[in-house]
């Protein structure tokens, strides 16, 4: 469990409050016991989700009606309670952006990005922007940094930061890692954080396409410190590493690696 923020006075409803996007990651990346169990105890969540994502209100329907299951009221509070605490940032980003960009984790050391590759006069594209936490970074460098994000609630958040901090040069767009809204060979720096790794395949080949032959593409963070799946699919690219730390004590601190690569 992370301490992010307090989400024990939240519901299931609070999935009213997400985009079509995230209802198609409901299905990829959560419990569908829980799930099925929670669309039944709560059948306006339900039809929310195959109204505002019909390509997969079939898939909706049959997993409420396989685990349309009987359960005393406690038990569902429970559940309710471990599901909305699983989705933490999901719940963040709807709700409380700025409590996210606050996070210790946040606060790494700038250099560990602007010693990658000088960012002086390049044009920028910021995948999974997020609150901008690398975004902002760059900027004073930078001719110009897009942010795709391909949550609303988000790209209104960095919209509303640039002006608050009179950032002219950023620009914010919606849009996915695995579907980046930029022609072939747009980019001087294409850059991530905590996005790559769920399609690596699809994932790399969209952000490689968008980088300028010569430019420079980085995931930072791209991964936990750890050999694992991630690290070995970026390694078989030839891409570089290090390591650097995000500062605690936040859930998610400690060492992580940054990865780049120069597209030939």
């Amino acid at each position: 469990m992370n301490n992010w923020k307090d989400v024990s006075d939240l519901d299931f409803r609070v999935v009213l409050l997400f985009e079509e996007i995230q209802l198609h990651w409901l299905l990829e990346f959560k419990n569908e016991q829980q799930l099925g169990i929670l669309l039944n105890a709560y059948p306006d969540v339900s039809w929310y989700i195959q109204h505002k994502a019909p390509d997969i209100a079939r898939r909706v329907t049959q997993i409420a009606n396989q685990y349309n299951q009987t359960l005393s009221l406690e038990d569902i509070k429970q559940m309710e309670r471990e599901f909305v605490a699983s989705m933490m940032d999901w719940v963040i980003y709807v709700t409380d952006p700025d409590a996210y960009d606050r996070l210790s984790f946040n606060k790494w050391d700038t250099n560990e990005l602007l010693d990658i590759t000088p960012f002086e006069n390049k044009l920028v594209i910021d995948v999974g922007s997020g609150t901008g936490s690398q975004a902002f970074r760059v900027a004073p460098l930078a001719q110009t940094v897009f942010c795709v994000e391909p949550v609303a609630n988000l790209r209104t958040y960095l919209r509303k930061k640039a002006e608050h901090k009179g950032v002219t040069n950023i620009h914010v767009v919606d849009g996915l890692i695995e579907a980046i809204p930029f022609p072939d060979n747009f980019a001087d720096i294409v850059m991530g954080g905590h996005v790559f790794g769920d399609h690596p395949d699809t994932e790399f080949d969209e952000i490689l396409r968008v980088v300028k032959p010569g430019g420079t593409l980085i995931f930072m963070p791209g991964n936990n410190d750890v050999d694992n799946d991630v690290h070995r699919f970026l390694m078989n690219k030839g891409m570089n590493w290090d390591r650097f730390l995000e500062p605690g004590p936040d859930f998610g601190h400690g060492w992580k690696r940054k990865y780049w690569l120069t597209k030939v």
